[in-house]
This record gives structure tokens, sequence and C-alpha cells, in this order.
């Protein structure tokens, strides 16, 4: 049913939780998590881009990465992204409500279906208490993203359960996690970046798309700069980077706000901690979220944590070519309204070429508004064209990052009628109506094609 401006397309009442999937909720063709209530990831591309780096940053960045621990499913993206590196031999997902399990499958578009893959092993408890009572040691350990204020989370953020996490790394092992950047204040963010320096003295913040994640271990993070590009040149992490529009390994460092003393001199003075006794975090958090006044923390961080000459990056990334890096991140920034408007241009005048080199330049920046739009014109122009293999990839695209808008799913039918393969496009239709089941063309094609038999 409809709801919240969405369609509401799963709700189970839980163990713990009454989970919701709702899609289109916020007009952008995506889905949004809820935990009674509470919004907890969608999958659109600025939002879902830290539950990615979520699994990628530790992969990359762990002495040896063979063996992992997250807690908590949500999506599914987290888990995914980690799984893509080849090493990872082991992963134990711990997730304590049933319910986004069951929920999992309507995200396999965007997570690479982690419950699928045989090194996951799903464990249907409490993460920390799998963390506190098992035996296992991993080589990373990270936490699917849900945000202090949800009901018993403060607890993933407290010194008691950083040492218990502390106790159960592999020597060179990293922890990994999402601290929020929005509904709180400098004050309760500080709290939590303190207290985890308090048991894992190194640190690296990273800032993306106003997330925050932050890696941390109990040694110096410190990696050969080759040996960072190698793990991130295997193919299907380079894959998966390239869905996310980071192209090569140094567009990560775009995302770097500060590491080791450049955190510690941000910390300096700031002695508060939140532990299992005080719940400090868990009061002030509740207060927080009420506080309208609160901007994202992206920009105090950026210019309350000092620069430093990039000699954290130099430490943490031997042999990193500077030179490069610089290009690298002045190169960032693509027109790509300009280049569409091109592309218009020159479709207009029948210069089809012309038209899908400007419109193939817009879909490599996948944060550009105009990458839809760009997508569904380069798709019907490669149809078109007939280039229908090409046209349906496009679309492929378009749907792993719009799927709850249903114009990508009906032209992919059209191109498989218009082949003759009339299964292929009832596929596409049922696809699209998990996402947009009030659709009225999907459902009209649909009907009609089971009607012709």
């Amino acid at each position: 049913g409809q709801v919240f401006g969405g369609d509401l397309i799963f709700v189970q009442e839980g163990i713990n939780n009454v989970v919701a999937v709702v899609a289109n909720r916020y007009g952008d063709g995506n889905l949004t998590l809820h935990l009674t209530g509470h919004w907890e990831a969608t999958t659109e591309y600025h939002g879902r881009m830290h539950l990615a780096m979520l699994g990628h940053l530790p992969a990359l960045f762990a002495r040896q990465a063979e063996s992992a621990a997250v807690i908590g499913l949500g999506t599914g993206i987290t888990t995914g992204s980690l799984l893509r590196h080849p090493t990872l031999r082991r992963v134990d997902l711990a997730e304590i409500e049933p319910a986004v399990v069951a929920a999992a499958p309507l995200f396999d578009f965007a997570n690479h279906r982690p419950l699928a893959d045989s090194r996951t092993r799903l464990i249907l408890m409490d993460g920390r208490s799998h963390l506190t009572y098992g035996d296992q040691t991993y080589d990373i350990i990270t936490v699917d993203p849900t945000h202090p204020f949800v009901a018993g989370s403060g607890n993933l953020y407290s010194e008691d359960f950083y040492r218990i996490v502390r106790s159960r790394l592999s020597p060179g092992g990293i922890f990994c996690q999402w601290i929020p950047l929005h509904a709180i204040s400098s004050e309760a963010f500080d709290t939590v970046l303190a207290t985890l320096r308090g048991v894992f003295p190194h640190l690296a913040l990273f800032t993306i798309f106003g997330e925050g994640v932050v890696l941390a271990s109990a040694e110096p993070l410190r990696i050969p700069w080759r040996e960072l590009a190698a793990r991130f040149s295997a193919p299907p992490v380079r894959s998966d980077f390239a869905e996310l529009d980071i192209l090569t390994p140094f567009n990560l460092v775009a995302a770097l706000t500060g590491a080791g003393r450049q955190i510690d001199a941000y910390l300096d003075g700031f002695d508060r901690r939140t532990t299992d006794d005080n719940v400090w975090l868990e009061h002030r958090i509740a207060v927080d979220a009420f506080d309208r006044r609160l901007r994202n923390l992206t920009w105090h961080l950026q210019e309350r944590i000092p620069a430093d000459g990039r000699a954290a990056l130099k430490q943490m990334l031997s042999g990193i070519p500077l030179d490069t890096l610089e290009r690298e991140l002045a190169s960032l920034t693509r027109p790509t309204e300009e280049r569409f408007r091109r592309a218009m241009a020159a479709q207009a005048k029948g210069d089809g070429a012309l038209a899908e080199a400007e419109l193939k330049a817009v879909m490599e920046d996948v944060a550009s508004p105009r990458f839809y739009a760009a997508g569904l014109a380069l798709s019907q122009h490669l149809d078109g064209a007939g280039r229908s293999s090409e046209a349906l990839a496009v679309l492929g695209r378009l749907q792993r990052h719009f799927p709850a808008i249903p114009e990508p799913y009906w032209l992919e039918a059209i191109v498989h009628r218009r082949a003759g393969q009339e299964g292929a496009a009832r596929d596409a239709l049922r696809r699209g109506l998990t996402y947009s089941p009030r659709d009225r063309r999907l459902r009209e094609m649909l009907s009609q094609s089971q009607s012709a038999g």
C-alpha cells in the first residue's frame, strides 16, 4: 500500500522491530529500510556510499583480509561490498532481527546477494553477544550503520564494546564503524571519537557525502600504496567501485578527513567517554535528535581537524605518488550539465555519434543529476540503432540505481518483446512491479503479455 508518499513493499513485525521497506519514499526512485518507524538506510547513490565503504575500506587497509565479522545485515550492502574482495574466506554476519533477513532479497540489486555467498555464515543473534561469547578472532570487524538514536544501539558505541572488539581482532586487524554526522552534536560526536581512540590509538576518519566512517586499529594504519592499489584492482572490487563512480584508488583519498596525529590534535583536551554504565550517549542523542539548530558536522570537522601537508596520508600509504594524486583530485569535478546540453543539441541535429559520446560521458558520473536522463536517452538511442544488448545494459544500470522508477523496466520489456522474448519481457515487468506495485503501465503490459500467452 501507499505510505509516507511511497509504496510500502514489505512490512513484518519482528522479534525486536517492525521492519519496513518503502519504495520511492523521497521521489528518488530508491528503497528505504525502516526499523520501527526510524529511517535506517537507503539505496540512493549518495546515501549508500558509506554503506559500501564500511566493507571496502577495512578490506583495503587490513594487514590481511581473510576473515571478517559484520554486525547487522541492514540492506546487505556493507556485507556484499566486503565479499567483493577475493581474499575473504569467511564472513560471520550477526543479525538479531529475522525480519531484516526476510526483507533482504528486495535489496539484491544493490548488495551482490551476500546471503547466497558460500563464505557467509548467518548468525541470528545480537552481534555484540556473538563477539563477547564466541571464541573467533577476525582480521576485520565492521558494523552496519545503526544510529545511536535507535533504542539499544548505544551499546555499539561504548568503551566496553570497543574493548570487546579489540579482543576479537587478529594482529593488524581493523575495526570499522559509521559515526553519524547528522542529528548529532559536535560534543556527542567527539565523545564517540574520543571513546574509540581510548581503546584504539590509531584512527582514520573518512567523510563521505555527509557521513562519517572511521577505521580503528591497535597498530598503526599503514599499507604500501602498491598493495592497496593491487587490492583495489581485483576485478570484482574494481567493478563495484566503478558502480560508485570511484574509478581509481586515488579517488578514495578525497574522502580522508584526518588520521593519526590529526585526530589526536583535534581531540586534544577532550576527555569524555561513553560507557555501558554511564550511557551518556543514549541520553544526549535523544536531545540532539530534536535540536533543529544542529547542522551536518562535515564542514565543522574539515575546519577543525588541522591540515598536515598530507603527512598522515604519506604515513598510511607509503609510496603514494602525490603528484598523480593532486592531478586525480583536480579532475574529479566534471561538467555534466554542459555535456548533457550538448548531447541534446546533437540529438536534435541528428548527430547520433556526438550525442552518444556526450551521453556516455555524463553517465560516467553517477552522482550527476543528469545521470538518469542521460541513461534514458542513451538506451533509446542504442535501441533505435539496433544495438539492443547495449541498450539493455544501460537500462540495467538505471534499474540498479533507481529501482523504484518504472520506466526502465517497461522499456526493457519492449526491447525483449520486439526480439520475441516474451518470457524475458514478463520478468522485467514483474521486477518493476516489485518496486512500483501501483504503476499502471507495468500492470497493463504484464496483463497483455499474459493474455497473449
